[in-house]
């Protein structure tokens, strides 16, 4: 999962459509990440499983990430007028080493409850899993969401069918 969610967040896009949607619609990266992984790469998780990694990922949100990123985002602004570059990159470190760990713990609940998954149509099952997700964590009900949001996500992050083996035919010309 981590170093998916670190490849799939440099691609264009990815960054801006994650934290708007955390920061419009209260949703976590960590969990959506997840989610579109999880989906793309096995088995959707049953109620339980979604509950649990709610459970978890959100207490490491409210816990130790949101916290982390508050205090970044004051340092960049600025504290009495003085702007602590080198302390907000350390502070930026320490969130990013926490949503490595939320993930971490995430990834095992993923591979505990199924293997992988062999069949078609990731994309479907990426978005039927992150759906669930924003439905059970309220963020459908935010002033301008739009589904068209986690369309967007999904249209970034989970390759279309047949996608690599176009990529596959293409490198061996």
């Amino acid at each position: 999962l981590r170093d998916w969610s670190v490849e799939v967040y440099r691609r264009p896009e990815v960054e801006r459509a994650l934290l708007t949607l955390q920061d419009a619609h209260g949703l976590t990266v960590t969990l959506m990440l997840w989610c579109v992984w999880t989906g793309a790469h096995f088995a959707e998780p049953d109620v339980a499983t979604m509950k649990r990694a709610m459970a978890i990922g959100g207490e490491w949100e409210r816990k130790i990430v949101a916290p982390l990123r508050d205090v970044r985002r004051a340092l960049k602004a600025g504290v009495n007028g003085a702007a602590s570059e080198t302390l907000r990159t350390q502070v930026k470190a320490a969130e990013l080493s926490a949503e490595f760990e939320a993930m971490q713990a995430l990834e095992l609940i993923s591979r505990a409850q199924a293997g992988r998954y062999a069949g078609t149509d990731a994309a479907g099952r990426a978005r039927r899993t992150l759906a669930a997700y924003v439905r059970a964590a309220g963020g459908a009900d935010s002033p301008g969401f739009s589904v068209g949001l986690l369309e967007e996500l999904i249209g970034l992050t989970v390759p279309a069918p047949n996608q690599d083996a176009i990529a596959n035919a293409h490198d061996g010309s």
